[in-house]
């Protein structure tokens, strides 16, 4: 469970990037854009980047929500509330924040990060797709899972909307 708030922010951050306004237009954002640091360094000048991080993951949340709805599911932008916070406090170690910034240079680098990080699928699947039950023991895998589903709506210009089903 260590690893996975590190996980659930880079991945964020990745699909974010992609899915803003410059790269494939899936939200109407572009905080991780070099305009929007300028933006926001001198209203957050320590914590500009956790803004840009805050500022995408709501616009990407909102879209995901209103496409897959909202209730007993689990997504890439909402998960369960101990695992948000722990996500939220990864961003404060500055290694980590400049390792994740390095990814966001261009769209070719985060699609090639992308690729180096998630479980590729081959079929291509549009709108909500179900990845399976939420388990805390098996997240790794189905966020690599659910990346993989981005990769390819990301490749083939389609949208894909993954989540996990919290059963009862």
């Amino acid at each position: 469970m260590k690893k996975i708030p590190h996980l659930l922010a880079k991945f964020r951050l990745l699909v974010g990037f992609m899915g803003e306004r410059n790269q494939s237009g899936w939200w109407d954002s572009s905080f991780l854009a070099e305009s929007s640091e300028a933006f926001l360094r001198p209203v957050f000048p320590r914590t500009s980047f956790q803004a840009q991080y805050r500022g995408v993951c709501e616009s990407a949340k909102y879209i995901h929500d209103e496409r897959i709805g909202r209730g007993r599911n689990y997504h890439l932008y909402r998960m369960p509330d101990a695992i948000e916070k722990l996500t939220e406090q990864v961003l404060h170690d500055s290694d980590f924040s400049t390792q994740l910034k390095s990814m966001l240079i261009s769209k070719e680098a985060a699609i090639e990060e992308i690729k180096f990080s998630s479980t590729q699928n081959k079929e291509s699947l549009k709108g909500p797709i179900l990845v399976g039950d939420y388990n805390p023991e098996e997240l790794e895998k189905i966020l690599k899972i659910t990346l993989g589903h981005y990769l390819r709506s990301f490749s083939d210009g389609s949208q894909c909307f993954p989540f996990m089903r919290l059963e009862v």
